[in-house]
């Protein structure tokens, strides 16, 4: 992941323009160690590192599943390599994403999984606008909490519609696993996650 800096980051610019260094990240994050379900992942391309994620190991499987999906994907979409070819995966090496799988609970049961490509908190508090059922859940009378249960920054190769395909995926998977209702997903390209 990105290195940190030394600017405030609660609330701030740098927040919206590095989701994976919010809070709710960061909870996950300080996670490993600590929680033996919740281990790191990175893969690594021709140009270096093209994904990098923390989570349960069943949700790096799945994120692993869904990128190789889509290197298939792409590879069966590709023209010859060419020197150009080569220039603009150089290029977008710079290029980076991000997804988040997240859980609103109760009483640490899940009881939804969503996931964004935004701030997790700002994904948060649009869910208690957007959704009756998740605002009952984390008011004052549930004490429902929420919580980022994967996160991964991709950077060339897994751009934004890579990620949102695994990030999808995952959350296919826990909703499946834990009978929980998904909430709407990241479209491809939006920013609106």
């Amino acid at each position: 992941m990105a290195p940190r800096t030394t600017r405030e980051i609660s609330g701030s610019t740098l927040v919206k323009e590095r989701p994976w260094e919010s809070k709710a990240v960061q909870v996950l994050a300080n996670k490993l160690g600590k929680d033996k379900e919740i281990v790191p992942m990175m893969v690594e391309g021709p140009v270096g590192c093209i994904l990098a994620s923390v989570g349960e190991d069943q949700d790096q499987k799945i994120a692993t599943e869904a990128l190789i999906r889509c290197h298939k994907k792409r590879l069966q979409a590709a023209q010859p390599p060419t020197s150009r070819a080569k220039l603009v995966a150089t290029k977008n090496v710079d290029n980076v994403s991000f997804g988040a799988v997240y859980e609103h609970k109760v009483h640490g049961v899940p009881k939804f999984v969503g996931v964004t490509n935004i701030v997790p908190e700002e994904r948060f508090r649009l869910d208690r606008q957007e959704h009756r059922e998740v605002d009952t859940l984390l008011g004052p009378r549930h004490h429902g909490s929420s919580e980022v249960v994967w996160a991964g920054v991709g950077r060339g190769v897994v751009g934004e519609e890579q990620m949102a395909h695994i990030t999808s995926s995952i959350q296919d998977d826990r909703s499946s696993r834990q009978q929980v209702k998904k909430l709407g997903g990241v479209k491809p390209y939006s920013r609106h996650g």
